[in-house]
């Protein structure tokens, strides 16, 4: 009899795990929605504040990647952005998949555009912020390429990939010069 009871409180409680796992889905998904809401709302900071406390419990969730990289590369911080995108990008998912390459890809080519500027601005330019800015946008490059071989139909990674490329060729030229 002893051990009837434990066998069952054993599969009971297997059980309620169980079950607890799909409410624990429809309740991440109900929070990162919110947090998608707030977003869309311009509450940025308020949806930072949930993706965080999400990855905190979750922290390879895709989903919750992404959507904090987007928020994040909203408030131009395009390195921590790259970081939450490189997570989602582990996804089983292509089109997110494809969507994380994108978005990596867009924050280094804006890194790289930072740090031109950057390069730009100072009375003497620092031929290191210049060599920083064709690395970055080299790895736009990469990461669009990433995103190519993921999805080669979407346009936005063709053009992107195209207009990164470009982008690097001209750094290299003007890096000859100097």
């Amino acid at each position: 009899m002893k051990i009837f009871k434990q066998k069952f409180i054993i599969i009971l409680a297997g059980a309620s795990l169980i079950s607890a796992c799909p409410a624990q889905a429809l309740d991440e998904a109900k929070i990162i929605n919110e947090a998608k809401g707030l977003y869309e709302s311009g509450e940025v900071d308020g949806a930072v504040a949930i993706y965080k406390t999400i990855l905190e419990k979750k922290p390879d969730s895709d989903i919750a990647n992404y959507d904090m990289g987007i928020a994040l590369y909203d408030k131009k911080e395009y390195e921590k952005a790259a970081e939450h995108f490189k997570k989602a990008a582990l996804t089983k998912n292509n089109a997110l998949e494809r969507d994380s390459f994108l978005s990596i890809g867009n924050s280094y080519y804006r890194m790289s555009e930072a740090k031109e500027a950057e390069y730009m601005d100072k009375g003497k330019k620092d031929v290191g912020k210049l060599k920083k800015s064709l690395e970055l946008c080299e790895k736009a490059v990469q990461y669009y390429s990433f995103a190519s071989e993921s999805d080669g139909r979407d346009r936005r990674v063709k053009n992107n990939y195209e207009a990164a490329r470009q982008r690097a060729e001209a750094l290299e030229e003007r890096l000859k010069k100097n």
